[in-house]
């Protein structure tokens, strides 16, 4: 077993589920899928549960918006999702790749909400993927035949080369990848591998040991465009008056943090969790940044304070 998936201070439980604000929002076709999803800390260690993160990509990677309004917007194109199902036999395939996919949650239940034609390649260390195998056969009534499974160890070249003599990446979609300095740099290799200039990366990420982790983003950002998704919370339509009120509460708490109001009241989406999300996409190599880069830094000075 992988050493980083069972460190020696292994103190996680399963996850029991998004936070009481995600599940506020939780208001698309997808969330009428009951998964059957296996976590399996004990076997699969990190790899082995639901992480924060997870959840708020859930809700960020899904049409209609409904009542959230999300600025960069869902990158998805609407056609693949069932609100806009009808004959499709002219639009592009889409092929979407999650990096460090663990109990497989988020892709099965993004291949849930979705029509074809699309791929969804989750992706794992060879020893994470019986599990990944396991939960996609035990959600077949989840669309599930659309998924595909692959090896993927970050750094591993061998492994990108084999992805990518098959498949042209379209989506790239991590949650909680950011946890060990030693790996940043085989992640970074992985992401500038199997990504062109046209594929979009998504990131969810939780901050948890911010001084470890502001040097990813720092790297990272030499090579991707990235930007904070924020959210509009505002742009609401057919909540009841209980949930609207519950939303407010949430907004105000989360405002107790916030330095600075975002223009037409967006704000970042997932700061009342310590959660972020970035899209981007790979710099042409002539415009890599030579030293670090500091939008993250500039997120958390100018919009949160999460010390």
């Amino acid at each position: 077993m992988n050493s980083f998936n069972h460190p020696p201070d292994l103190n996680v439980e399963p996850s029991q589920g998004p936070s009481e604000s995600q599940k506020l929002f939780r208001r698309h076709p997808g969330d009428n899928i009951e998964l059957h999803l296996l976590q399996d800390v004990k076997t699969f260690g990190l790899a082995g549960k639901v992480w924060d993160s997870t959840y708020a990509l859930d809700l960020y990677l899904c049409l209609p918006p409904n009542h959230l309004a999300f600025d960069p917007p869902c990158p998805i194109p609407s056609y693949l999702f069932h609100h806009d199902a009808r004959p499709q036999n002219h639009s592009p395939h889409y092929t979407i790749l999650e990096l460090g996919s663990g109990t497989g949650y988020l892709g099965i239940t993004l291949a849930s909400r979705l029509v074809p034609p699309f791929t969804l390649i989750l992706t794992d260390l060879p020893d994470v993927l019986p599990l990944l195998n396991r939960n996609v056969s035990n959600n077949t009534h989840a669309n599930t035949d659309h998924i595909v499974v692959e090896p993927l160890g970050w750094g591993n070249s061998v492994h990108s080369e084999c992805i990518n003599s098959k498949y042209k990446i379209d989506l790239v979609i991590a949650s909680d990848l950011v946890y060990f300095p030693e790996l940043f740099d085989p992640l970074i290799k992985t992401l500038l591998e199997i990504c062109s200039e046209e594929t979009v990366v998504v990131f969810g990420y939780k901050v948890r040991a911010q001084w470890k982790e502001e040097t990813f983003w720092e790297q990272v950002g030499r090579f991707f465009d990235l930007k904070a998704v924020r959210v509009d919370t505002k742009a609401q339509m057919d909540l009841d008056n209980t949930i609207r009120e519950e939303i407010t509460r949430v907004e105000e708490r989360a405002r107790e943090n916030v330095v600075e109001e975002s223009e037409a009241g967006f704000r970042i989406f997932g700061e009342e969790d310590g959660i972020f999300i970035f899209i981007g996409r790979k710099r042409a190599k002539e415009k890599y940044k030579k030293g670090v880069d500091d939008t993250f830094a500039t997120i958390l000075l100018l919009q949160i304070d999460l010390l």
